[in-house]
């Protein structure tokens, strides 16, 4: 009884420190990085079809990746993967883009069977590679559709700056590839994908509306209509995507081991440290995530929570739930 008296004190007493102690901001400026970024991604199994049909094409179309050269940035693009052998030989034609081939890499994550641990292999190997080359890298996921001149307007608004940048993204239904373009070119506009995400919303977004009395806000966004054009979001987890990593980085996930950590204690060290921009509108960012996860009403809907908006008191949650981001979606 004593024992578990006292771990509870130590471990509240952490959760003050974490939630209270100001980190030294780290000056992003001073630190010198090539125009060189990579474009990253891990995926296996059917979540290739959605890197090859929809991720990467919409990543690299022009008003992405020439868009970014023509301000005299290399761009480099890694898949890792669990069979590299396999991918090379069953999307040989998908992997180039344009004159660019994606470099397919193995990875080696011994005996882990957990996502979150399998991909922090892939993080931690471009984390080095970034610093050894003074490069940055987007963590593009397999799931993710960003939209046209997305990518090219968050690195243009963070090189020099060299502070990470940060979204809120909703999550939809796989219904929503019967209305989007396999492998195209001309991508996919901010508001379309906006108006897209609440046409074909994943449940677990659906029910974020913060108007309802029953809903999803506490599993982190929550959305309200303003007009018919335009909503309000508010995020308590907004996920980096471009990372400008420093060596402390390394450090932090070679002892985590653990890549969940990059929008949750990780993050807190980001703002902590003034390392971090989170976008307020869908005009200068936008993407969806595609889930094909279940969704259980009576596990995922909390009653009487009309008008909440917070997903927990942690120091990250509190800060990110300040400003409200604006989403704008294409005119009915």
């Amino acid at each position: 009884m004593l024992i578990e008296k006292i771990k509870t004190k130590l471990i509240n007493f952490s959760q003050y420190l974490g939630n209270n102690a100001y980190l030294n901001p780290v000056d992003m400026r001073s630190r010198k990085y090539k125009k060189k970024l990579y474009i990253t991604t891990t995926a296996w199994g059917d979540y290739l079809e959605y890197y090859f049909n929809y991720s990467m094409p919409a990543a690299t179309n022009n008003s992405n990746l020439q868009a970014l050269e023509r301000e005299g940035f290399e761009i480099n693009i890694i898949l890792y993967t669990l069979n590299k052998d396999y991918v090379i030989k069953k999307y040989k034609s998908n992997l180039s883009v344009g004159s660019k081939q994606i470099e397919v890499r193995q990875i080696d994550s011994g005996n882990e069977t957990e996502i979150r641990k399998i991909a922090f292999f892939p993080l931690l190997d471009i984390l080095k590679k970034c610093l050894d080359e003074d490069a940055f890298f987007f963590n593009l996921t397999p799931d993710m559709i960003i939209g046209n001149s997305s990518l090219f307007n968050c690195v243009m608004s963070s090189y020099g700056k060299n502070t990470c940048f940060a979204s809120a993204h909703p999550r939809v239904s796989l219904n929503i590839l019967d209305e989007l373009e396999k492998k195209s070119n001309k991508g996919f506009e901010n508001s379309d994908l906006v108006a897209l995400s609440f046409k074909f919303p994943h449940d677990n977004f659906k029910f974020a509306n913060e108007d309802l009395e029953n809903n999803t806000t506490h599993k982190g966004i929550s959305y309200r209509k303003i007009s018919p054009t335009l909503y309000s979001i508010t995020h308590n987890l907004p996920s980096p995507g471009l990372i400008f990593p420093i060596e402390g980085d390394y450090e932090y996930f070679n002892r985590a081991r653990d890549y969940n950590m990059i929008d949750r204690e990780w993050m807190q060290t980001l703002i902590k440290t003034n390392r971090i921009k989170v976008s307020g509108s869908s005009d200068l960012f936008f993407n969806i995530e595609l889930t094909p996860a279940s969704f259980i009403a009576s596990e995922e809907i909390k009653d009487n929570a009309k008008y909440n908006d917070s997903a927990g008191d942690e120091f990250y949650h509190r800060v990110c739930r300040t400003f409200t981001s604006v989403w704008r979606q294409k005119n009915a």
